[in-house]
C-alpha cells in the first residue's frame, strides 16, 4: 500500500486494541458483521469533540498565555 492509497473504513467498529505495552493492532467490524484486523503501531481518533479550551472559555476561567489551553 502506498502513499495516498490509505483505505478509508466508513461504518466500521473498532472493537479492541491488540499489543501489550505497544499497539501492534486493532479489531474491526464492518457494519455487515464482518471482523477483521488491521496490523498497526498508530491510530488517531476522530470525532466532534469539545477541544479543552473551549470548556474552559465556556467556564470563564483564563487560558495559559501562547497555549490557548486550560
Amino acid at each position: 500500500m502506498g502513499f495516498g492509497r490509505v483505505p478509508v473504513l466508513t461504518g466500521t467498529f473498532v472493537t479492541e486494541l491488540l499489543g501489550r505495552g505497544r499497539l501492534s493492532g486493532v479489531a474491526v467490524r464492518g457494519g455487515d458483521g464482518r471482523a477483521g484486523v488491521l496490523r498497526c503501531d498508530t491510530v488517531v481518533f476522530t470525532g466532534d469533540w469539545i477541544p479543552d479550551h473551549e470548556l474552559v472559555r465556556a467556564r470563564g476561567l483564563p487560558l495559559a498565555p501562547g497555549a490557548r489551553g486550560p
